[in-house]
């Protein structure tokens, strides 16, 4: 990365696309909701601005998973070729 370029950092996220099938999930503890924006997964809890950020996807977010114990969340994306 140049010099002249930084990372950004993400505080807090506001919106929801939508456009994800079943991709507004409440977590099985009962206090997280979980959903993707763009490519980035987001996981909220009760409190205000407590938002964790999932990152690493290159294209925008096409499935979302929790499993039953609530221990992973999966995600997929659309490649360049239209996989899924």
């Amino acid at each position: 990365m140049s010099a002249d370029f930084k990372n950004l950092r993400i505080d807090s996220i506001i919106g929801f696309g939508g456009s994800v099938h079943d991709g507004l999930l409440k977590h099985p503890d009962g206090v997280h909701t979980v959903y993707s924006l763009g490519s980035t997964v987001v996981v909220c809890g009760k409190a205000p601005n407590s938002q964790e950020f999932l990152q690493g996807h290159t294209n925008v977010v096409s499935c979302l998973s929790v499993s039953k114990s609530g221990r992973y969340i999966a995600s997929g994306q659309v490649t360049h070729m239209g996989f899924q």
